[in-house]
């Protein structure tokens, strides 16, 4: 059985590879609002949207259009990944408006201020993205030292780099692995459900606890402070 978990690490990039990580920054949430601002204009104006495969043809000519050329600086795959993304959101928003359940929020304009993300598949083979002894490997960016990360063993899909508002670096690693389901042959297991590990069976197995509340107390706290500033009703 193939499941999928997320590996993340904290990266100390050089000057040059921060200089390459904000090209990346950049270029991907360039293409994701001029093609969010496209597919709402081609949508008021025709009352049609455009697909991923028309964006992509259309980025791959705007690259060669005079004034764009900046464009080609950056991981190419990061840009046609802002552009599946952005056909997600899209995807999602209208699947629940037909199905008649409350909507995703329209897909909104990236801002160029607060934390930056992109994410980028892992392509040519499984080499783009890579775990080395020095770091992790990223296409047109090279080895990046990085403190954090645990063993796996299985297939890298795609890699999230984020630059937090502090200036600090992390990466999300999206894993494939094979899953190991043992027979207990129609016997008894007991589980102990406990804080450092989310349970230990009785067969020896654990379960990492996913600490959920600590990854999202940052957003607890700026929910929190909305909601102190609201007025009653």
């Amino acid at each position: 059985m193939k499941v999928q978990r997320g590996y993340k690490c904290r990266l100390y990039p050089t000057k040059e590879q921060e200089k390459m990580f904000n090209i990346n920054f950049n270029c991907s949430r360039f293409v994701y609002n001029h093609f969010l601002a496209l597919r709402k204009q081609e949508y008021e104006e025709q009352n049609k949207t455009i697909n991923f495969f028309e964006c992509s043809k259309l980025l791959t000519e705007l690259k060669h259009t005079e004034g764009y050329e900046w464009l080609n600086e950056s991981d190419s795959q990061c840009l046609q990944q802002a552009l599946r993304d952005l056909d997600t959101a899209y995807k999602n928003f209208f699947r629940r408006i037909k199905k008649h359940q409350p909507p995703y929020g329209f897909p909104k304009f990236h801002s160029k201020n607060g934390k930056q993300t992109y994410r980028t598949p892992n392509t040519n083979g499984g080499t783009a993205i890579r775990v080395e002894d020095t770091g992790v490997r990223f296409s047109k960016v090279g080895t990046v030292k990085q403190r954090g990360l645990q063993d796996f063993n299985g297939r890298i899909i795609n890699a999230t780099i984020e630059r937090t508002n502090t200036g600090k670096y992390f990466c999300s690693l999206c894993v494939e692995e094979e899953l190991e389901i043992k027979d207990n042959q129609g016997g008894v297991i007991g589980i102990d459900v406990g804080i450092k590990e989310f349970y230990t069976d009785s067969n020896g197995d654990k379960v990492d606890n996913p600490k959920t509340l600590r990854k999202l107390e940052q957003k607890l706290i700026r929910e929190q402070r909305r909601l102190s500033r609201k007025q009653k009703g």
